[in-house]
């Protein structure tokens, strides 16, 4: 599976982001990650938001599936 990641710009963090993937890249070894790139397809993109608004852009990227994180779901 083929996965993006994409982070917030961090004004308004509330918890480790770059730790949070850390773990779940470990934990689905199988998966191709990389940063998001536009004019790249993925199976999946990971939104990483910094608080609960998760107000990061990622229309200009294209997924299969969008999941937002927005760090109440890493407590």
């Amino acid at each position: 599976m083929k996965v993006g990641i994409k982070y917030c710009g961090g004004c308004n963090p509330r918890y480790d982001r770059v730790e949070y993937v850390r773990k779940l890249c470990e934990s689905h070894a199988e998966w191709e990650t990389e940063y998001a790139q536009e004019g790249v397809h993925y199976d999946r993109l990971y939104v990483i938001g910094g608080c609960t608004s998760c107000c990061a852009s990622y229309e200009q990227y294209e997924a299969d599936v969008v999941v937002k994180v927005d760090g109440m779901q890493t407590q």
